[in-house]
């Protein structure tokens, strides 16, 4: 929240109760776990080191 705050001049969030959730089905519960190679054809060793890295919420800025 602090980099939109940063980014916007008004930054407002709405909260309220969850409307209109619908469970997934079965085989799409738990789903990297039932498939440990997921689904993505980026090594989870290279997205473990891309988590790793500083975040620079400048390079976000308008």
């Amino acid at each position: 929240m602090a980099v939109e705050r940063a980014r916007w001049a008004r930054f407002a969030v709405e909260e309220k109760p969850l409307e209109n959730f619908f469970a997934a089905e079965d085989y799409h519960q738990d789903y990297l776990d039932k498939n440990p190679n997921g689904y993505c054809h980026v090594p989870r060793t290279v997205i473990a080191q891309l988590a790793a890295m500083p975040f620079d919420g400048g390079y976000y800025r308008n």
